[in-house]
């Protein structure tokens, strides 16, 4: 089964602007996988047929080790 996955800064955009797509996806037969903050469109994402992963970070932060952190976290998500 091919699979997809979806990284956002925050659950509210992912429902909104792209909850089209993933229900098109899960349809064409692909998994579709998601990771974001945990917020309060995770239940109805899930509702799509999609799997969340959660993902923790500082949106607000701006320091070079922090980004490396996230970018370290993202390159296991993605390898995963």
């Amino acid at each position: 089964m091919n699979a997809v996955l979806l990284i956002g800064n925050d659950d509210q955009g992912l429902y909104k602007f792209r909850r089209e797509l993933i229900v098109e996806l899960i349809k064409n037969g692909y998994s579709v996988d998601i990771s974001t903050p945990y917020g309060p469109y995770i239940p109805m994402l899930e509702d799509c047929g999609c799997n969340f992963i959660p993902l923790e970070y500082n949106r607000r932060g701006k320091t070079p080790l922090g980004e490396l952190r996230l970018l370290i976290k993202y390159g296991k998500l993605i390898k995963k």
